[in-house]
């Protein structure tokens, strides 16, 4: 649990620490050219979800966080019960769910200022709680795709190793049922 808290609070260190010095270096709707015609810095507000989405509700957006980083702790041990793989990766997604929280009760809107053009379209703009959360569902379809069958089936096999599936089966681990016994 120490190491899971240490990184999502280093993500959340890192997303407050570049919104509070974008805020202090560059002006509200300010630009800093950094690579020309591909990467800038920028100082924008963003009231709703990922492209602006549900701007017309930050009351929601912000009850939905607190619920997401409640069911992150509250469930942590059952989702990483496949694969150690999901702590490091849960603990991504909630420093970047309570980065942007801490922007909306603070600000009532969350900080964005990595705007990208890539040529084919303008990406919105978004923030290191943005990308922490991002990576985080990205590493967590990978995992699962990679090595999810896998740690499931081996789940599945220590399962029946002790006794049955545990799915409520009274007589399970407990020998052969009458059917069984009359068949031999």
């Amino acid at each position: 649990m120490r190491r899971f808290l240490m990184i999502a609070l280093g993500v959340v260190a890192l997303d407050q620490v570049t919104k509070v010095w974008v805020d202090m270096v560059i002006p509200l709707y300010g630009r800093v050219e950094v690579i020309p015609g591909f990467f800038e810095l920028t100082n924008v507000r963003n009231p709703g979800a990922a492209w602006g989405m549900l701007r017309d509700y930050p009351q929601f957006l912000t009850g939905l966080a607190v619920l997401a980083m409640a069911a992150l702790v509250l469930f942590r041990k059952q989702l990483i019960a496949d694969h150690r793989f999901y702590d490091p990766v849960l603990a991504i997604l909630l420093g970047g769910v309570c980065g942007n929280l801490i922007d909306r009760i603070r600000l009532g809107e969350v900080i964005d200022f990595l705007w990208f053009d890539l040529g084919f379209m303008v990406w919105p703009t978004f923030n290191v709680a943005d990308s922490a959360i991002c990576v985080s569902v990205t590493l967590s379809v990978l995992i699962s795709l990679l090595v999810g069958g896998r740690a499931t089936a081996e789940r599945r096999s220590r399962l029946m190793d002790q006794g049955g599936a545990g799915g409520g089966d009274s007589e399970a681990g407990q020998g052969p049922t009458k059917l069984e016994s009359a068949s031999s």
